[in-house]
């Protein structure tokens, strides 16, 4: 990730480059470079530490705070006619991308039907079998390796990496496998189970969703 951020601080650097003539359009450019890294950022959520991410995501809006504060002390545009063209390209470019989500959404309501679930399934480039079968070897291969190896395993990893195997067991206790869920930890990270399509598709349609959190187990009515 370190190379998109020097790519961002390099864009940065060439803003004046843009339209010397125009600090106002220099200041657009700076925006649409702030805003697709912070977005970039929050999709992707880089770095080992959820620290880091949320100090770059911070960083992130108060530059773009200070870009768009210093604007208002900026003399009006000369180049009145280019700013209206780039006005109109995002004003369009808003338009487009809601005309194609409501295409993509009377897609999959064609395709899926409306109670199917919205959007792409998980995983992408592999079958559902094949993901199934990685699995259960790597269950297998944690099931078989003393307690002191998987101790140390852990402690190598980052704080994020540990987190995501802790999502890993709420997610696994929050699913039934052979018509029964299986708690082993009520101190992981709180699971919402289910929509009612996934409820059906699991088969829990008799047993009430539920928050595990802390000791204790939630029934939501």
């Amino acid at each position: 990730w370190g190379s998109v951020f020097n790519v961002r601080q390099l864009l940065l650097a060439f803003a004046p480059m843009v339209q010397p003539d125009d600090p106002n359009t220099q200041l657009i450019f700076v925006s649409i470079v702030l805003q697709v890294y912070l977005a970039l950022v929050c999709i992707f959520w880089p770095w080992k530490t959820h620290e880091i991410n949320v100090l770059d995501i911070l960083s992130s809006v108060l530059l773009l705070t200070v870009v768009i504060t210093v604007n208002s002390f900026m003399p009006p545009s000369e180049w009145k006619g280019d700013h209206e063209v780039v006005m109109w390209f995002f004003l369009a470019s808003v338009f487009a991308v809601n005309i194609f989500m409501i295409g993509f959404l009377v897609f999959q309501l064609f395709r899926k039907g409306p109670s199917g679930l919205f959007g792409n399934r998980y995983p992408y480039r592999k079958t559902v079998e094949e993901f199934a079968a990685e699995l259960r070897t790597m269950s297998f291969k944690i099931a078989t390796t003393e307690e002191a190896s998987l101790v140390t395993w852990l402690k190598k990893m980052n704080d994020f990496d540990r987190r995501a195997i802790d999502k890993y067991i709420a997610v696994s206790q929050s699913y039934a496998i052979d018509g029964a869920r299986t708690l082993v930890s009520r101190t992981c990270p709180p699971r919402l189970v289910l929509d009612e399509v996934e409820v059906r598709e699991v088969g829990l349609e008799d047993e009430p969703p539920c928050v595990l959190s802390g000791s204790k187990t939630f029934i939501l009515i």
